[in-house]
């Protein structure tokens, strides 16, 4: 009889960047930028105190495999106001996906934008 104790078959854990979904980007030159359908960006009244101030800022969006924005955030704040009212706006916005060998893919996409006073 052997001493030897039974081996069980187990799977390696795959690493996180393996079973996490990929994000492309405008670096990646291989894959076709997602088309806008909706990107409206919501209007934007300066208080008072700000009419003559501009802002600048930018916002960070994953648009999803089937169009939609699945996340967003903003990088560079404007305004407090703005931004909860920008964030809420991205998350309806909508797309022909980004595309990879014909695939549709998850893109990271950069929206810079500017608030204008009166």
């Amino acid at each position: 009889m052997s001493a030897e104790a039974p081996r069980l078959a187990v799977e390696e854990a795959k690493p996180f960047a393996e079973w996490r979904p990929q994000v492309f980007g405008s670096e990646d030159h291989a894959v076709t930028p997602p088309a806008i359908i909706d990107q409206r960006m919501p209007a934007w009244t300066a208080p008072a105190a700000f009419a003559n101030v501009n802002f600048s800022g930018r916002l960070e969006i994953v648009i999803g495999e089937n169009g939609l924005v699945a996340s967003a955030r903003i990088v560079e704040r404007t305004h407090p106001l703005y931004d909860t009212t920008l964030v809420s706006a991205a998350r309806r916005w909508q797309f022909e996906p980004a595309l990879k060998d014909g695939q549709p893919v998850r893109y990271r996409k950069m929206v810079d934008f500017t608030l204008r006073g009166r």
